[in-house]
C-alpha cells in the first residue's frame, strides 16, 4: 500500500475500477510485461486494452458512477497506481485526464457526449500543445485553423461567410499519444499571425482556439522519440494536412484556447504531484527491501548507520511527497482553479523531493541500480520526467515567487481559519466538471495565523517553528522588496520560492501525518499498527524543517545577508528536535566482529 493511498482523507480505493485496476497492476505477470515494453520501447498496447476492459473510462466519464462524474481524486489516485507500475503506463494512462480537462471546464453537454462515448468506446485522448522550436511559448505557436464551409460535394470553401468547418494545418512536436491515441484535444491559432518580438505576445493571447479532433487520414504521426524517461511511452507528433474539423467541436468561444489551457494546467499540475508520489513509493519500497535483503557484514546493511539513516530518509521523504499531493487533490476538490498555488507548490515540491528520494534509493542499491535488469533503473530515469511535465521547475518557481509577495503582505488575522480548513479537508469527492465551472477566488492560507491556531490542537510536534520560519520569509520578502532588490533578481525571488515550497511541504506533512491535528482537521483516521506513519512523521519534521530553514538562510545569503531575529531560534529548536528524533529512530550501531 502506497503512503499516498494510507493517508488519503477519503475511502477513493474502495472504487471498484480503482480495485480491480490496483490487482492488475500487481500481478507479477503485469510488472515483467511493464519491465518488458521498457526494454523494447514497444507501446503498452495489450496493457491498456485491459485497462479498458477492467472499466478505465468510468473514471475519466463518471458514467456509471450514480451521477458522481469524474473526480479529481479518483483521477489522483489512479495516477498514484501507475506510477508505482510503470512511469511509460503512467503518462500514457495519465495524459487522457490532462487531455479531457478542456473538456470538464468548457464542453457543451452534446459536446461531452460526443467524447465520452469514444472515451467508452476505447478511445485515449492526447493534449496537442507544443510546437517544434517554441517549446512552452505557446503565444508563437503556429499551427492553423482557417474558418470556411464544408460539404461531401464541394469539399472545403475557404473564407465564406456562413462558416461551419475549420482546417487545420501544421505540426504538433513531443506530443504524448501522438501516435497512438485517437482524441486529439488541439490547441490551434484560429487568427492572427505568429509574433515577431516580445512585445506582441500578450496581443497573441485571443489567438487561439481549442478543438476536439478525431483521428482520421489526413493526420499523420511523426517519427516517435525515443526518450531515458518512460522509453515505451508514445512521445511524438502529429502532421495536420488539411483536416476538417466541425465547427462544433471547438471548446468555448473562438479566440478563448489559451485562457483554456491555463485554467488546465492550474488543475493538471496538482495530478503531477500524485504521478511523483507513486513513483516515490516504489522507489521508497524497492530501497528499504535492498537494504534489509543485502547482506555484507553478517547482518543486513539496514544496520549500517548510513544505510539505516537513508532508509529513513526515504521513508520521510515518501511521506512528504505524499502530504503535498494529497493537500493539491483536497484543495484543488474544494476550491477547483482557486487551489493553483496548491496545485503549482505540489508540482515543484513532488518532483525535487521525488528525484532526491530516488537518489537516495540508488545509493542504497549501488551498482545494482545502474542494471537494466533491476526494476529500480527505470525509476532513476522514470523520475526525471515529471519536474518538467506540464511546466518546468522554473515556470513553477516563478509563480511560488509571485503568490510569496502575495502572501508576504497579507494583515494578520484572528479569524477561525481551522474551520475553512476543516471543510476542505473532509470535503467527499466532487464532480469535476460541475466544481470547475463554480466562480472561485484564488485561495492562499496566511500560513503563520493558521499554524498557531493549529498549534492549539495537541499534537506530535510544536508548529511555532514553522510558522516563525514563514515570518521569517516574508520579513526577508518584504524587506528584499524595499530595498528594490526583488524585482531585479530572478535567482533571488526562486530561491525565495523553493523556500516557500518547502513551507507549505512542511505544512502539509503536519496537516496528514499528525494523528491530533490530522483528526481535528476532519481526516479519518489512519492505521499505523506498525508504525509506518509515526516513525518517519517524527524525523521527517525535524529532518525537512532544517532543510527549509537552510533553504530560507541561502535565500537571504544570496542578497546579502538579508537576515532577522528568528532564523537562529528556529534551527536551534529543530537541531533538538533532529538529534532527539536521530537517537529514538535509529538502530543502535553494528559492532565490528
Amino acid at each position: 500500500m502506497t503512503v499516498w493511498r494510507k493517508l488519503a482523507p477519503w475511502p477513493v480505493f474502495e472504487h471498484e475500477v480503482l480495485q480491480s485496476v490496483a490487482a492488475f497492476l500487481a500481478e507479477p505477470r503485469t510488472r515483467e510485461q511493464l519491465h518488458e515494453l521498457d526494454a523494447t520501447g514497444e507501446y503498452p498496447q495489450e496493457i491498456r486494452k485491459e485497462l479498458h476492459r477492467l472499466g478505465l473510462s468510468r473514471l475519466f466519464t463518471g458514467r456509471g458512477d450514480a451521477g458522481l462524474g469524474p473526480t479529481i481524486v479518483h483521477l489522483a489516485a489512479l495516477a498514484t497506481l501507475t506510477a508505482q507500475a510503470s512511469g511509460s503506463l503512467a503518462i500514457t494512462v495519465g495524459v487522457n485526464g490532462l487531455a479531457l480537462l478542456p473538456l470538464y471546464h468548457e464542453a457543451t453537454e452534446a459536446q461531452l457526449a460526443w467524447a465520452f462515448d469514444r472515451v467508452e468506446a476505447g478511445a485515449y485522448s492526447s493534449l496537442l500543445l507544443t510546437e517544434r522550436g517554441n517549446g512552452s511559448n505557446l503565444l508563437r505557436n503556429q499551427v492553423s485553423a482557417e474558418a470556411g464551409s464544408w460539404s461531401p460535394d464541394a469539399g472545403f470553401l475557404a473564407g465564406t461567410e456562413h462558416r461551419t468547418h475549420y482546417r487545420v494545418n501544421g505540426e504538433k512536436y513531443l506530443i504524448n499519444g501522438a501516435t497512438y491515441h485517437e482524441l486529439l484535444i488541439t490547441f490551434v491559432r484560429t487568427s492572427g499571425r505568429p509574433p515577431s518580438d516580445a512585445n506582441e505576445l500578450l496581443k497573441a493571447r485571443k489567438d487561439f482556439s481549442m478543438l476536439m479532433v478525431e483521428r482520421d487520414a489526413s493526420i499523420e504521426p511523426l517519427p516517435r522519440w525515443k526518450t531515458l524517461p518512460a522509453p515505451a511511452a508514445d512521445i511524438s507528433g502529429v502532421q495536420f494536412s488539411g483536416t476538417v474539423v466541425p465547427m462544433a467541436n471547438r471548446l468555448g468561444e473562438e479566440g478563448a484556447g489559451f485562457s483554456l489551457v491555463q485554467k488546465t494546467l492550474m488543475i493538471s499540475r496538482g495530478g503531477i504531484g500524485a504521478l511523483a508520489s507513486g513513483c516515490a513509493s516504489r522507489a521508497a519500497s524497492l530501497a528499504e527491501q535492498r537494504a534489509n535483503e543485502r547482506n555484507i557484514y553478517g547482518q543486513p546493511i539496514a544496520r549500517l548507520g548510513a544505510i539505516a539513516e537513508g532508509v529513513l530518509r526515504i521513508k520521510a521523504l515518501d511521506l512528504l511527497i505524499a502530504s503535498m499531493s494529497l493537500k493539491a487533490t483536497a484543495m484543488t476538490n474544494a476550491c477547483g482553479v482557486g487551489a493553483a498555488h496548491y496545485t503549482g507548490a505540489a508540482k515543484y515540491a513532488c518532483c525535487l523531493l521525488a528525484e532526491e528520494l530516488v537518489v537516495e534509493g540508488r545509493l542504497i542499491h549501488g551498482g545494482y541500480a545502474l542494471l537494466r535488469e533491476q526494476p529500480y533503473t527505470a525509476l532513476i530515469g522514470d523520475v526525471l520526467l515529471y519536474g518538467i511535465f506540464d511546466g518546468t521547475s522554473h515556470l513553477m518557481l516563478d509563480q511560488l515567487q509571485w503568490r510569496l509577495t502575495q502572501a508576504a503582505v497579507l494583515p494578520s488575522s484572528s479569524t477561525d481559519l481551522l474551520g475553512p480548513a476543516r471543510a476542505i479537508f473532509s470535503q467527499p469527492p466532487r464532480n469535476l466538471i460541475r466544481m470547475l465551472r463554480e466562480r472561485r477566488s484564488a485561495v492562499l492560507v496566511p500560513v503563520p495565523d493558521y499554524l498557531r491556531q493549529l498549534d492549539q490542537i495537541p499534537g506530535a510536534m510544536p508548529l511555532e517553528p514553522i510558522a516563525a520560519l514563514c515570518e521569517e520569509l516574508f520579513a526577508f520578502t518584504r524587506e528584499c522588496r524595499r530595498q528594490g532588490r526583488w524585482d531585479g533578481d530572478q535567482g533571488l525571488r526562486f530561491a525565495a520560492g523553493h523556500a516557500f515550497a518547502l513551507i507549505e511541504t512542511w505544512v502539509s506533512l503536519v496537516e496528514f501525518c499528525d494523528r491530533t491535528r490530522r483528526s481535528a482537521l476532519g481526516m479519518r483516521a489512519v492505521d499505523d499498527s506498525a508504525g509506518e506513519i509515526d516513525q518517519p512523521y517524527h524525523f521527517a519534521f525535524s529532518w525537512f524543517g532544517l532543510k527549509s530553514a537552510a533553504a530560507v538562510r541561502a535565500a537571504s545569503l544570496q542578497a546579502g545577508a538579508v537576515v532577522f531575529g528568528k532564523l537562529e531560534a528556529v534551527e536551534s529548536r529543530l537541531a533538538a528536535l533532529f538529534s532527539e528524533a536521530r537517537k529514538q529512530h535509529l538502530p543502535a550501531p553494528l559492532e565490528a566482529d
